[in-house]
């Protein structure tokens, strides 16, 4: 009877009110044992939104959970019927955890995605852009210059989004030492990332210049960003804060060499740096819930074979 009641809360979880469509709070309806034939848990529901009034009756099948909900005004019922395996995997203690890595997963995999676009560029000229048949030649082509811009922009949004996603995460799962101190040597190398995002964050527009590598067997660019034009933010300067950083560049754009940012090094580090931390994470969280984690997928492993014979075409 246990499982039942985190089977019928699972349940409830994504049911709405059928009038106004407010879902209920966490834990709510309040489920308690019935002394109605046939039935285990009921409720009476009032919803906060609007005040329509359900009675709610949670039965205990054979494989199954089945749950009525009964709106009292006009005595319409739903039915929801749902799988005990499925309920048993959405309810297991290693289901978040497991959910948060392939959620620190995605954010690493555009990190890639707009990597990968941005290393393209460097190294392949698009067809449009072939035709030199006008000032400046094929680097000042006016489309390729947006999609080059584009890539950088893309990938430094990107590097945002994966570290606020970590920062959220970090909470939620397990993390000891390896993981916190691989997180510090992953700020540690990503300051230059950190100090562009937040450039382009507040001006829009970031300052780059392309020059060919003549040193390469096949067409290379190298993208660069003179460190003079990023190191104030002008919209941001203040008599308290005369270049406009939160951190201060020197700090930020420390470990760059000479006058210039070498985007495509400081990219590459950046995802090193960030895939380490993944597989950090992901270690740390399988090691520390090991347990959980392997009877989590064997309580999922029969759902997983009948997804499986399900997407098989029948010969």
């Amino acid at each position: 009877m246990s499982n039942l009641y985190a089977f019928a809360y699972e349940c409830l979880s994504d049911v709405d009110c059928s009038e106004c469509g407010q879902t209920p709070e966490r834990g709510r309806p309040k489920l308690s044992f019935s002394d109605k034939n046939g039935v285990d848990l009921e409720s009476n529901y009032t919803c906060s939104g609007c005040s329509t009034q359900y009675q709610i009756e949670a039965v205990d099948k054979e494989e199954s959970v089945e749950i009525t909900i009964i709106r009292a005004d006009t005595g319409n019922e739903r039915k929801i019927h749902s799988s005990k395996v499925g309920l048993q995997v959405d309810t297991h203690t290693a289901r978040e955890p497991l959910d948060d890595l392939a959620h620190l997963r995605s954010a690493l995999g555009m990190l890639e995605f707009n990597k990968e676009s941005f290393i393209h560029l460097t190294e392949h000229t698009p067809e449009y852009a072939k035709d030199d048949d006008f000032p400046g030649g094929t680097l000042q082509h006016p489309v390729l210059r947006h999609h080059m811009l584009s890539a950088i922009h893309n990938y430094l949004t990107a590097a945002y989004t994966f570290e606020q996603v970590f920062r959220t995460l970090r909470g939620r799962l397990p993390t000891g030492e390896s993981v916190e101190s691989q997180f510090q040597e992953y700020h540690q190398n990503s300051r230059v990332i950190i100090g562009l995002r937040t450039y382009i964050q507040h001006e829009q527009i970031i300052p780059y210049s392309i020059t060919p590598d003549l040193d390469a067997d096949g067409y290379k660019i190298h993208f660069q960003v003179d460190l003079d034009d990023v190191w104030t933010l002008d919209s941001q300067m203040s008599p308290d804060n005369p270049h406009g950083y939160d951190t201060p560049p020197e700090e930020l754009y420390q470990d760059v060499d000479g006058d210039n940012i070498d985007l495509e090094q400081h990219i590459n580090q950046h995802f090193r740096q960030a895939l380490r931390l993944v597989e950090v994470t992901e270690s740390y969280v399988h090691d520390t819930l090991e347990e959980e984690i392997e009877d989590f997928y064997d309580v999922a492993e029969p759902l997983m074979l009948s997804d499986m014979e399900a997407a098989t075409p029948e010969e």
